[in-house]
């Protein structure tokens, strides 16, 4: 990703299994074949938590490790 935000590359992990809601908690569930080689974030989202990282690194003055999520709506929600 470059400062402004434009996305240059991408190097997609494998991906076998998700967790998923279920009653009474999680579920673990094979990934879809069609999700299975799709980026797990798309550009807009990876842009989001790029902005977070750099106002975050900034204010502590330096690099910090930070967890992330999505929500259904889409909504960013920095978790630690």
């Amino acid at each position: 990703i470059r400062k402004d935000g434009t996305v240059t590359a991408r190097e997609l992990g494998l991906k076998e299994k998700r967790i998923v809601p279920a009653a009474g908690g999680t579920a673990e569930e094979p990934v879809p074949a069609e999700d299975v080689e799709r980026s797990s974030l798309t550009d807009d989202e990876l842009t989001q938590v790029l902005e977070a990282a750099v106002a975050i690194e900034r204010h502590y003055e330096m690099p910090m490790d930070i967890e992330f999520a999505f929500g259904h709506s889409g909504h960013f929600y920095l978790l630690q």
